[in-house]
């Protein structure tokens, strides 16, 4: 697979912008995932594939000045992101809980308070203009890029 093909795999693996740290690459590369806090925060995640899609199907599709998140339908906790890449992927994980103050005070506090912060939103607007997912679980969006890794 050419270096390009598997970058570009990998960026497709990320559920938001918030939980960019959070993608492929420290799980393979067998570091520790950082998680804030006790839980981690609700993440929206959804695959490339279906947020391209789902732009093109509502420039068709919805209302002018209308507001739609493109989302999948299930909320997760971001520790269920690193455990099912990690699941998926056969591989451990090797995740670190850092204590939310611990992490306000040692680093960033804007990033500290950004990786508490939950990003739950709801795609039923979206849905309600005939959308449909390709990939609607975070198991199918990963299978699918585990996948294209391995081609």
């Amino acid at each position: 697979m050419s270096r390009t093909r598997a970058t570009t795999a990998r960026r497709e693996l990320v559920p938001s912008l918030k939980t960019s740290r959070l993608g492929l690459p420290p799980g393979r590369a067998g570091r520790r995932v950082l998680q804030v806090g006790k839980t981690g925060p609700w993440v929206s995640p959804i695959h490339v594939h279906d947020c391209a899609r789902a732009l093109v199907h509502l420039a068709r599709h919805g209302e002018a000045g209308g507001r739609y998140f493109v989302v999948n339908s299930d909320a997760i906790r971001l520790y269920e992101f690193a455990e099912t890449l990690a699941r998926l992927a056969n591989r451990p994980l090797h995740l670190r809980r850092v204590p939310a103050l611990a992490a306000s005070l040692v680093g960033d506090p804007l990033a500290a308070g950004d990786s508490r912060s939950d990003a739950v939103f709801s795609n039923i607007r979206l849905r309600g203009t005939g959308f449909r997912f390709r990939y609607p679980t975070l198991d199918q969006g990963i299978q699918q890029i585990l996948g294209a890794l391995h081609e």
